[in-house]
């Protein structure tokens, strides 16, 4: 489901593949760690990809989790997964130290090509070159963001300080122009 872009599905279908593993030990279903950690990986970015606010934040915590509940595995994967989270919420700053991690492991480690969970098909970011490749594109566009389609005057929101505003960001719900004609 998330290799044909459906989000939502891909997020359900690796849902029950996570509630499975709670029930059961990994090594019950013939998994090691690292699959363990692919298949959550997996979730993170099926839900980035719903492109739905709530999701995206959910699929970046599901990643933090990865890193750090598998240090030992060294996994790049949930590091470009964050990074790339972040460009989508246009938080352009927030994805550099994600995606300068995974270039990091990338140049340093050998990877192993790993599969989506229940397919035979190849994970592209698990190929070094390509990963590299897509981190490197990411990072330029970290330098060189999009200008911004407004800018917030009033700024009060408290758990956000910033103040740049896209259309396109998956938690944007309009504003309000404000013009003054006395003078």
């Amino acid at each position: 489901a998330y290799l044909d872009n459906l989000g939502k599905k891909a997020v359900s279908s690796y849902q029950k593949a996570l509630d499975l593993l709670s029930e059961r030990k990994p090594e019950e279903l013939g998994l090691d760690d690292q699959d363990v950690a692919v298949l959550e990986y997996a979730y993170g970015v099926a839900e980035i990809q719903t492109g739905i606010y709530k999701h995206i934040l959910d699929g970046i915590e599901k990643l933090k989790y990865v890193v750090e509940t598998y240090k030992d595995i060294r996994l790049p994967l949930p590091y470009y997964g964050i990074g790339k989270a972040y460009i989508t919420l246009n938080r352009f700053e927030e994805a550099v130290d994600p995606l300068n991690k995974c270039l990091k492991m990338a140049n340093n480690l050998k990877l192993s090509v790993l599969t989506w969970p229940g397919s035979d098909k190849k994970i592209e970011e698990s190929i070094s070159n390509k990963l590299q490749d897509k981190v490197k594109h990411m990072l330029t566009l970290t330098k060189y963001p999009p200008q911004p389609d407004a800018i917030c005057k009033l700024h009060t929101d408290k758990e956000d300080s910033r103040t740049v505003i896209f259309f396109s960001d998956p938690d944007f719900k309009g504003f309000v122009r404000i013009t003054c004609f006395t003078s």
